[in-house]
């Protein structure tokens, strides 16, 4: 599975550049498996810096299919995951 997360302090939000590659007219785009998708291959292609909104600096975080449960945690924009692997707890 594949998370983008920001990991700023202050929001999430992807950049004009990424808004005019993905198609999207808005920095707060409703994120689908597809456009986590483009959105990752992006971020690897061109960098955080290029993709990234004002006050984000978005990553591509990839956790095994094994996981049973997630959950993304958010403290003033900043971003972790939590998820479960075989009944053990790990953070990204």
């Amino acid at each position: 599975m594949t998370f983008i997360l920001n990991k700023d302090y202050g929001g999430w939000s992807i950049s004009e550049f990424a808004q005019e590659k993905l198609g999207v007219n808005t920095p707060y785009p409703q994120m689908t498996d597809e456009l986590t998708d483009k959105l990752a291959n992006l971020i690897y292609q061109f960098g955080s810096e290029a993709c990234s909104g004002h006050f984000a600096n978005l990553v591509v975080v990839n956790i095994t299919d094994a996981c049973t449960d997630f959950e993304v945690n958010d403290y003033d924009g900043f971003e972790t995951l939590t998820y479960v692997v075989d009944g053990k707890l790990y953070h990204a």
